[in-house]
């Protein structure tokens, strides 16, 4: 399917790419870190899961799904937020940490207007009964609409970081470094950031869009993977209205 883009990936220089011209002052900055303390942000953010989809599943074949049997299927909540948003979120974690958050503490590249992308994977369940669904490595992310579905937003900034969840089962081991040790259930690429232009987002065409988390081939498979989920068309208007 030929893929009408929005726009192109920028680069990235520490992460922090221009994707606006207005920014956050003291004030703004100052106003959504109490509102990230007092947990009052949701009306500059919006949340989703994106799962893999039947049809992804079945890739794996159905008698694969065994007790015991690992598959990189795992889902992702996503959150998507203003810059506004973004600076909250980071004051509601430094509040759950107990740690101090200062205007001067926000970094540069939160104040930049832009939609800030989240991809946080879920942690693997206990029940081994029929199978378990672990992150897969998450190569990019991409905005795409579902009332015209070859029209797609890159972001200007986009960068990944590894997971591990204290666990009493392997779930995955590779070779580590030249120690010769394995990593254990270190999930490579599997956390991912991104910032979109919000003029880009606006150019979407009217109406819900989906947030695409593409995943890398893992294990068995040889193609690219795919988890999907949909911010509504209210959701998008206090997001870039």
């Amino acid at each position: 399917m030929m893929l009408r883009t929005i726009t192109l990936v920028g680069a990235l220089c520490g992460f922090a790419a221009s994707v606006g011209a207005q920014n956050l002052d003291d004030i703004a900055v100052e106003t959504a870190i109490k509102a990230g303390q007092d947990n009052k942000f949701r009306q500059w953010s919006a949340e989703c899961k994106a799962s893999a989809s039947l049809s992804e599943k079945r890739k794996d074949g159905a008698s694969s799904w065994t007790s015991g049997s690992v598959h990189f299927t795992g889902p992702f909540n996503v959150t998507i937020s203003t810059n506004s948003g973004r600076v909250a979120l980071l004051a509601a974690e430094a509040k759950r940490q107990q740690k101090p958050l200062r205007v001067a503490d926000v970094p540069e590249r939160f104040r930049g207007e832009g939609l800030h992308l989240l991809v946080d994977p879920i942690k693997p369940g206990k029940d081994w009964g029929r199978g378990v669904e672990v992150p897969a490595s998450i190569d990019r992310v991409v905005l795409r609409s579902k009332t015209e579905p070859t029209a797609v937003v890159q972001p200007a900034a986009f960068d990944t970081e590894d997971t591990t969840w204290a666990s009493d089962r392997v779930l995955v081991a590779r070779p580590g470094g030249p120690d010769g040790k394995w990593d254990i259930n270190i999930f490579k690429k599997s956390r991912a950031i991104a910032v979109f232009p919000v003029e880009a987002v606006r150019s979407l065409p009217a109406g819900d869009f989906d947030i695409v988390v593409i995943t890398e081939p893992m294990g068995s498979r040889s193609e690219a993977g795919e988890r999907a989920c949909t911010i509504r068309a209210s959701d998008r208007l206090r997001l870039v209205s």
